[in-house]
């Protein structure tokens, strides 16, 4: 990648907005710390897809980086609900889970999903599928 291609990635970056939905503090954390150092300066943070949609509705965001289980609202309610709201229905969304289940994952396809993750999350493959996912909408 040329100098000119990395000042534009980082343009980018800088002007992404990025919200990270878990029920773990720690777990959103390790996620905002992993994409700090790409250049990503406007990174959210919710513990549910309640605070998660109320977090969209005031906040434009880029791409969403949502944990499947949680309380309340969870993963694939909150990816359903986005798919059904023409503001966040082309909204590059990134599930990650814990605990693969292969009738998530089916459900998950059927709605659109970007992209999955399976925790432990590993900070090179969650950063290659931001980039992937802010490609494909660019795009």
């Amino acid at each position: 990648m040329d100098q000119q291609a990395i000042q534009r990635l980082r343009r980018v970056l800088g002007e992404t907005s990025l919200l990270v939905v878990d029920d773990t503090p720690i777990i959103r954390g390790i996620i905002s710390g992993i994409l700090e150092p790409l250049g990503l300066r406007n990174i959210l943070q919710a513990s549910n897809g309640v605070e998660a949609w109320s977090t969209m509705e005031s906040n434009p965001v880029d791409v969403v980086v949502a944990d499947w289980l949680m309380p309340g609202v969870n993963g694939l309610e909150l990816l359903k609900k986005m798919r059904e709201d023409e503001r966040f229905a082309a909204t590059p969304f990134i599930m990650i889970t814990g605990v693969p289940d292969k009738q998530v994952v089916v459900e998950a396809m059927k709605l659109n999903v970007t992209d999955f993750m399976i925790k432990p999350i590993d900070g090179s493959v969650l950063k290659q599928k931001i980039l992937k996912a802010l490609s494909r909408e660019a795009g």
